[in-house]
């Protein structure tokens, strides 16, 4: 027979676990080579970043790729020197529920079929370049942002709020 205490103590479990479902956590590439985005083991702790997540890759030398549809709460790309540390979207879509911060070793483009969405929070930071695909949803260039817009290929921003509060450099492309 379940109590009045009882039920308590199990709203109060529920609400809980219900907290840390949705907690937010700090996830770094750990693997020295490159590999794909979804595969748990590349990552400390062994889990994929998810829509709450923050994603620090900074090994030198490394390419992620993207392969499946993914949301990330924030990603942080390159460190402040060393080698290039590229982020490739590799034709899927990527949405941001944060910002998206490439530092100086850093290397992110939005190209080929590739999708870039944008929740209310997604604010891009560093050099972002933009060879080809969309970018959709809300997305907010910051101050001191760079936006490199190259290559003959079209470049499709329907349906996008995009905020510019950086540069925008178009060299190429419709």
């Amino acid at each position: 027979m379940k109590t009045k205490s009882n039920l308590t103590q199990l709203y109060v479990l529920g609400a809980l676990l219900a907290g840390l479902a949705g907690h937010a956590a700090t996830i770094n590439w750990t693997n020295s080579a490159s590999a794909g985005w979804s595969t748990a083991a590349n990552w400390n702790p062994n889990i994929v970043p998810g829509t709450n997540d923050t994603a620090i890759i900074t090994n030198a030398g490394v390419t992620v790729l993207l392969n499946g549809t993914t949301g990330v709460g924030g990603i942080i790309l390159g460190s402040g020197s060393g080698g290039t540390v590229t982020l490739s979207l590799n034709n899927q879509t990527l949405t941001l529920y944060g910002p998206l911060t490439v530092n100086p070793s850093g290397s992110f483009a939005v190209d080929g079929s590739s999708t870039l969405m944008g929740n209310t929070n997604a604010v891009l930071s560093g050099t972002i370049g933009w060879t080809g695909g969309t970018l959709g949803g809300t997305l907010t260039l910051a101050a001191g942002g760079t936006l490199n817009i190259t290559a003959g290929n079209n470049h499709f921003i329907g349906g996008c709020l995009f905020t510019n509060s950086g540069t925008v450099n178009w060299s190429g492309g419709q």
